[in-house]
């Protein structure tokens, strides 16, 4: 899935007028959040590379790709000044991050821990 698939979706949902790259600015850095706090001590995704373009292969999947719709939607509603929203939209999405990252949890190994002190 990449940004522009994701960007093209969020904008055919919600009428608004953020520009495309505060979009993408926002998705790469979920995505580093993501890396970082999921997949960071985990085999089988690359730390991702900003600036992301609309040609970017997000680091999320189906069916868990909901949470860049959801962090798109929170972001909007900062940007606005309507904390309400936000933090309705919060609870959804840290909902949907838990899902994702025990999804990673289940399916991909932890790294081989470091040896620090050889007996």
């Amino acid at each position: 899935m990449t940004a522009g698939s994701i960007i093209d979706t969020f904008d055919s949902r919600v009428k608004n007028s953020v520009p495309e790259s505060a979009k993408l600015e926002w998705l790469g850095r979920l995505d580093l959040k993501l890396f970082t706090e999921v997949w960071n001590c985990r085999e089988g995704a690359e730390r991702p590379v900003l600036p992301y373009t609309r040609d970017t292969e997000l680091l999320v999947c189906e069916p868990y790709a909901d949470i860049y719709l959801h962090h798109l939607d929170r972001e909007r509603d900062l940007m606005l000044g309507d904390t309400d929203r936000y933090n309705n939209r919060t609870v959804l999405f840290r909902a949907a991050v838990e899902d994702y990252s025990e999804y990673v949890s289940r399916v991909f190994r932890s790294k081989s821990p470091v040896k620090r002190f050889e007996v």
